[in-house]
C-alpha cells in the first residue's frame, strides 16, 4: 500500500501531465485552423439539433447502465444505473484514466469486492473497444473507395470487424480455458498470492451467454452515440456521411480511451476527430468546432445526469470475497 504522501504526489503528477496534454494539444490544433471561422461556426449553432443531442444523452447512460447491469447480474435498477451514470462521468472528467477506478468504489456499496470489480471493468472496456473496432472496420471499409488514402486499408478494415466480432463470440471459451488453467494451478505455493485476484477477476469476466448480449447492447450504444456526434455536426452545418461520422467518432474514442487523454477527455480527442474529418473532406473549423461542442454538450448533460445520481446511490453493503 502506497504511503498518502506518495500517492498524494502520484495525483499531481498525473493533474499536471493532463494539462499538460490538453494545453499543448488544443493549442496545437488552433495554431492550424482559424479560429475565428471556427468561432462562427459555434455561433451559429441550431439550438433544435443540439436539443436533440442532448437527448439522446440520458439513452446512452440508460444503455450503459444495462451493460452493467449485464455484468453484475442484477436487474437494471435506479441504484445501479445510478452506479454506472457516476463511473461514467468520472471516467471521463479524471485525468490520465484515473475515473476508472471510481467503479470498485462504487460497486462495494452492492457488497462485489475489489477484484471481482476489476473483472466486471475488463469485460466492459473489453467489449467497448470490440465494438469501436467493429464499427470502425466498418465505416473504413465503407469509405475507402471515396477517400483515396483509406482505400488500400479496405481488406483489413473487413477483417477488422470481423475479427471483433469472433473475438465477442470466442472470449467466453478463452475464460473458460483461463479457469481450468488457474484450477490446474490450485496446488502450487506461488499460486497462494495470486487465487483470489485471479479468480475475483476472471469471475467477473465470465459471463458466457451474457458477454455475447453485452456486445449487441455495446453495439447499440455506440450507434445512439455516433448518432449524438452526427446530430452535433448537423447542428453546426456539416453535411458529411453518417459513415463518416462514424470514422471520426472511432478515432476520438480510441483517443478517449487511451491513458494520455488530457483533463476532461479534452485535447486528444479533439485532435483525432479533426485529423479524421479532414482526411474525409470536412473543412479543419468546422471539425474542430464540431469536435468542442459535441465534447461540451456531453460533458454538460452527463454531469446533470451525475448529480442526480448522487441521490439514488444505494447504502453501502458489505463486501464479501467473491462478489454477487
Amino acid at each position: 500500500m502506497k504511503a498518502p504522501g506518495s500517492l498524494s504526489r502520484n495525483v499531481w503528477l498525473r493533474l499536471v501531465v493532463a494539462v499538460v496534454i490538453t494545453a499543448g494539444m488544443t493549442a496545437l490544433i488552433a495554431a492550424k485552423v482559424d479560429v475565428g471561422a471556427m468561432g462562427g461556426y459555434l455561433a451559429a449553432a441550431r439550438p433544435g439539433w443540439l436539443a436533440a443531442a442532448a437527448l439522446l444523452v440520458p439513452v446512452i447512460s440508460l444503455l450503459r447502465g444495462i451493460r452493467l447491469a449485464i455484468v453484475v447480474r442484477r436487474p437494471p435498477t435506479p441504484p445501479l444505473l445510478a452506479i454506472s451514470v457516476l463511473h461514467n462521468f468520472i471516467a471521463s472528467v479524471a485525468p490520465m484514466r484515473s475515473g476508472e477506478l471510481a467503479l470498485p468504489l462504487l460497486l462495494r456499496r452492492l457488497g462485489i469486492d475489489t477484484w471481482h470489480s476489476a473483472g466486471l471493468l475488463l469485460a466492459l472496456r473489453g467489449y467497448d473497444l470490440l465494438a469501436v473496432l467493429f464499427f470502425g472496420g466498418v465505416a473504413t471499409a465503407w469509405l475507402g473507395p471515396m477517400i483515396p488514402a483509406l482505400d488500400p486499408l479496405v481488406p483489413a478494415a473487413v477483417a477488422l470487424a470481423i475479427g471483433a466480432t469472433l473475438a465477442a463470440l470466442l472470449l467466453p471459451r478463452v475464460v473458460a480455458a483461463l479457469h481450468r488453467l488457474v484450477a490446474s494451478f490450485a496446488e502450487r505455493p506461488w499460486m497462494a498470492r495470486l487465487d483470489r485476484p485471479l479468480c475475483g477477476i476472471l469471475s467477473g469476466v465470465d459471463r458466457r451467454r451474457g458477454l455475447w448480449v453485452l456486445y449487441l447492447v455495446s453495439l447499440l450504444t455506440f450507434a445512439v452515440n455516433f448518432t449524438f456526434f452526427h446530430w452535433c455536426a448537423i447542428a453546426l452545418g456539416a453535411d458529411q456521411h453518417p459513415m463518416v461520422t462514424m470514422f471520426c467518432g472511432c478515432a476520438a474514442v480510441l483517443a478517449f480511451v487511451l491513458p494520455i487523454n488530457g483533463l476532461a477527455s479534452f485535447g486528444p480527442i479533439q485532435g483525432a476527430w479533426t485529423a479524421t474529418a479532414v482526411l474525409a473532406g470536412v473543412p479543419a473549423e468546422l471539425a474542430f468546432a464540431t469536435s468542442v461542442l459535441m465534447h461540451a454538450l456531453f460533458l454538460a448533460a452527463s454531469g446533470g445526469l451525475a448529480l442526480i445520481s448522487l441521490v439514488l446511490l444505494p447504502r453501502p453493503e458489505q463486501s464479501g470475497p467473491g462478489g454477487p
